[in-house]
């Protein structure tokens, strides 16, 4: 009413007498301020239930939920932003650091404004009548579009409009933050979603004054105002639009994270003082100071921490003193004298065979970076569950080594982290914390679905990571996880073409995001190497290759490959006798070899052949053999067992002559795993996959104590034998691996045909490179078969051509836009839903997989109570919502089954997930089964249509239907 009466008036002084305008226009802005204050008093912004007092409903304002978020922005920055992260965001928007830094104060704490509608504050009635009593606002509303999209469109809009304090931030840098500001809840909004949008919806002028004097407070807080012109670069051509989009999507995720904070009531407290304020100014000297003493405290409990030593420092602790190595393996030594020629962000790609010290080599030069550029920590990436828990433990002990006297988040991130012991012991610790105890911790904040990658350290799948660019919800803060850190990753050989595909992508971005990327493999083809290459740094286009093995170091200046010798050339023989032979001649096989001890292996491509090959073999007549069977379909507390007796059995032992030990397993241990054979048979696989299993013969000289590894006479030498496949009339193997190519298998059954012997590292690129080629020798052995093997390799070749395109085009359609393209926040399809449905085909996102699903098998007493175990010793409700500890025991009796037609009947209907389980996010997509006893042989199973369905302790999930094996 107030701006009504002055309005003609103050036309007329702007004519006649300035000084006296002056006066009226501090008057109203004044009047105006203290207008606003009561309205802000009853503007909510989070809201709960109230078990005490009159009130039903307590409510924290929403100027105080936007002050708390600016305020865990400001904290995060100081805090938290390495001194490097700080750089790169700026260097990709204003080239001013103070500048860049209160941007994102700014926009984080003004992110939820569009709360401040009639739409968003009629959704609690007991409020909504609150807000009519006692202030002048209309608060009634038939709409129920997203708060979110709200924000930033009334944020658009205004922040142009000249009417805020901020008038002149650059145009198109506000359309980029509408669409950042819309989308975090998870989400990039659609160009359609906002064309939907109302002014009505905004509310009327007197809502519009409350927006905008809260845009002014935020910039208030954050100094953003004192700025008179913002504009998004020093000069236009300073930064690729590639880079800015990189940079704002990393921002999403940063405003996403210090909602989270904020926005948790534990640390900041619904504020009920504001009723007392009567105006702005008051407001902000009071609540201003509290929010940050709040936001302070929040960041310490949660658990960043000062984990960093404040002398970042080049001169780092020796390769000697972090691993207690007396000496340094040639491809260490190259590394630690190479470390002056990495900067962040570089990609590092170590080629090595098995037992080079890859892993080491890369936590050392992870390490040396952290602390040379001051980086936000480091994510090692792991093919499988099973190596990312091995791995976890040497990072876990290799940070207490090097973080000694900082408290250090470390997380295992993968579908089945929950049941880790030694995951759930950082867990307790970081509850029961003394500086005197080991320093490595899990704290509970970054336990959340989708908080893990923020963690400083993480170990887990590469899932986790590739996921980061993918349109799932919140991906943005996957990326923001990852940036500035090292990403590790393992096994790179291993990824068919649709997560090569991905990986290529993730790369790219981790290049944007400002991360370094360390490769590891065995065994990489060339084309595959230099596609990871360019696809890191686009403009380097070339670059001089070395012998294998090597590392390439790639940074934005030069690409640079070195050689180095192998260190276990130096210390045996390493060449490895090659053979083939066919299943008949197993058993003799294996019990003139294993007559006076030793370790073998059988790696099996399928998990119903190694259940078979068991059977046929448990009866050996080998004096105290010991046989173990290994597969994915083992309930995962049993799995976890057989894979510590492997480990114990087949690990850096000092006598294998003591006793004989034989593996039957699946392609499971030929990743990351410390096994050492010293006779392996092998079902044909591709030849890099060859190498990698042969990697696992006579690994290691010296145990763990130092000692000589001590061999049976017959396997002083390592022996690699190939499970002959049927061959037809033309010697053409008839093959049943579907999750090989048969093109390559091919072409390796071909090139290994002939071959005696191998000579590590010597002859393996060759060989490999001969399969990954596109010409195909055919070997003298079928030259007289030639025409009928050429027929066969085209058509091989065409169908895996086929494939390829397929798998590419099907990655490359679900990766997330491009940031090179202009309409880049617009051009964002609708994500993939974050529901049940979304979960369960979470593998397919990453993998091309078999479908699958996860079963328990539940076993009845007499009484008809149910349990978890065969011995009947833990039981189960299935009528009550577990409790953390009993999902825990849910999770570690499950299975996952991945056969067709098991995953047909369950996909088909979910009543076989108790009700009472579907609220719990830990179990609610686990399948159930009750368990029969079979009369005539005692084994427990269930039946599935045709099938028949049975569990034993020995070997797992066996499916067979009425006439044979499935």
């Amino acid at each position: 009413m107030i701006f009504l009466i002055y309005n003609n008036y103050l036309n007329y002084l702007i004519k006649y007498d300035l000084d006296k305008l002056k006066y009226y226009q501090n008057y109203i802005i004044t009047t105006r301020v203290i207008y606003i204050m009561k309205e802000l008093k009853y503007i909510w912004g989070k809201a709960k239930k109230n078990s005490n007092g009159k009130r039903k409903i307590l409510y924290h304002p929403l100027i105080c939920h936007l002050t708390d978020v600016a305020a865990v922005a400001e904290i995060f920055w100081k805090k938290i932003f390495s001194e490097y992260l700080k750089s790169h965001l700026n260097d990709a928007l204003f080239n001013d650091i103070q500048l860049t830094k209160r941007f994102l104060i700014f926009f984080s704490g003004i992110h939820d404004l569009g709360k401040a509608t009639p739409i968003f504050q009629s959704k609690i009635t007991e409020l909504a009548n609150r807000i009519s009593k006692f202030t002048n606002l209309e608060v009634i509303s038939t709409s129920n579009q997203p708060h979110n999209l709200l924000s930033g469109e009334i944020l658009y809009h205004l922040l142009i409009s000249g009417e805020t304090d901020l008038n002149f931030i650059n145009p198109d840098l506000i359309f980029k933050m509408k669409y950042l500001i819309g989308g975090h809840h998870g989400n990039f909004p659609r160009a359609m979603n906002f064309a939907d949008l109302v002014p009505g919806y905004f509310g009327n002028e007197k809502w519009k004054q409350v927006q905008i004097q809260m845009i002014n407070i935020i910039a208030d807080f954050s100094g953003l105002n004192e700025y008179n012109k913002i504009n998004l670069f020093s000069t236009p051509n300073d930064v690729k639009i590639e880079r800015l989009n990189s940079i704002l999507t990393l921002i999403a995720g940063f405003i996403s994270v210090v909602d989270w904070i904020g926005s948790n009531d534990v640390f900041f407290d619904f504020y009920t003082p504001i009723q007392s304020f009567n105006d702005i100014a008051e407001f902000k000297k009071e609540y201003f100071q509290l929010s940050r003493a709040r936001a302070k405290d929040a960041i310490e409990k949660i658990g960043w921490g000062n984990w960093r030593k404040e002398d970042n420092t080049k001169n780092i602790p020796s390769f000697k003193e972090i691993f207690a190595f007396k000496s340094l393996r040639p491809l260490q030594a190259l590394i630690v004298d190479n470390l002056d020629a990495v900067s962040s962000p570089c990609l590092v790609i170590i080629e090595a065979p098995m037992g080079e010290g890859k892993t080491e080599a890369a936590l050392y030069l992870e390490h040396y970076l952290e602390r040379a550029d001051n980086l936000q920590g480091a994510y090692i990436a792991l093919p499988t569950q099973a190596t990312s828990n091995q791995m976890f433990l040497r990072v876990r002990d290799f940070l207490s080594n090097t973080k000694k006297g900082l408290r250090v988040n470390l997380h295992l991130l993968h579908g089945n982290a929950t049941i880790s012991d030694e995951f759930a012991l950082l867990k307790t610790k970081s509850k029961n914390f003394e500086d005197d105890e080991s320093n490595i911790v899990a704290d509970e904040w970054f336990t959340y679905r989708k908080r893990a990658l923020i963690s400083p350290f993480g170990v887990g799948t590469i899932d986790q990571i590739l996921l980061s660019v993918l349109p799932i919800r919140h991906f943005f803060v996957k990326l923001f996880g990852l940036s500035g850190k090292t990403v590790i990753i393992d096994e790179v050989h291993s990824y068919d073409v649709y997560m090569s595909t991905i990986l290529e992508n993730l790369l790219y971005w981790l290049r944007l995001s400002g991360a370094n990327v360390i490769l590891l493999s065995a065994t990489l083809p060339s084309y595959k190497r230099k596609k990871l290459v360019r696809t890191f740094y686009t403009k380097n286009n070339s670059f001089h290759d070395v012998q294998y093995p090597r590392i390439t170091f790639c940074t934005k200046d030069e690409i640079k490959c070195m050689n180095f010798d192998v260190s276990l050339k130096k210390q045996k023989d390493q060449s490895v006798i090659i053979d083939w032979i066919s299943r008949e001649n197993l058993r003799k096989l294996l019990v003139e070899h294993l007559q006076q001890g030793g370790r073998a292996t059988i790696i099996c491509n399928k998990v119903k052949r190694a259940q078979e090959l068991y059977l046929n073999l448990k009866n050996l007549e080998i004096s105290e053999l010991e046989i173990d069977l290994l597969h994915s379909r083992f309930p995962f507390i049993r799995r976890n067992e057989i894979e510590n007796s492997v480990l114990e059995k087949f690990g850096k032992n000092k006598d294998h002559t003591k006793g004989a030990h034989l593996l039957i397993s699946t392609q499971i241990i030929e990743q990351s795993l410390d096994l050492d054979f010293d006779l392996m048979i092998s079902d044909l696989a591709p030849i890099d996959l060859l190498f990698q299993r042969m990697g696992r013969l006579h690994r290691h000289v010296r145990d763990n104590k130092g000692n000589p590894v001590i061999r049976p006479k017959k396997l002083q030498r390592p022996r690699f034998l190939i499970i002959k496949p049927n061959l037809n009339q033309h010697l053409i193997p008839q093959l049943s691996y579907p999750i090989y190519s048969r093109y390559i298998l091919l072409k390796t059954f071909l090139n290994m045909w002939d071959v005696k012997e191998i000579s590590i590292p010597d002859d393996l690129e060759d060989k490999i490179e001969l399969v990954y080629m596109d010409e195909t020798e055919i070997p003298s052995s079928f030259k007289h078969l030639k025409e009928h093997w050429e027929i066969e390799l085209n058509r091989a070749k065409s169908i895996k051509e086929k494939s390829d395109r397929k798998r590419k085009l099907s990655a490359k359609y679900r990766l997330i836009p491009n940031p090179s393209d202009e309409d880049y926040f617009e051009d964002f399809s609708e994500s993939l839903r974050d529901n049940q449905e979304a979960q369960e085909v979470l593998g397919s996102l990453t993998r091309i997989t078999h479908p699958s699903i996860n079963l328990i098998c539940l076993y009845k007493n007499d009484s008809g109570d149910l349990f978890l175990d065969k011995e009947r010793t833990i039981s189960i409700d299935l009528d009550k919502k577990p409790d953390y500890d009993e999902a825990k025991k849910v999770l570690n009796y499950t299975v996952r089954v991945s056969n067709y037609r098991v995953f047909d009947y369950f996909s088909k209907t979910r009543k076989s997930i108790p009700d009472s389980w579907k609220e719990n996010s830990l179990v609610r997509h686990i399948y159930y089964v009750i368990l029969s006893k079979e009369d005539e042989t005692n084994k427990y199973f269930f039946d599935l249509n045709n099938l028949r369905v049975y569990l034993s302790e020995e070997l797992g999930i066996y499916i067979k239907n009425k006439e044979k094996s499935d």
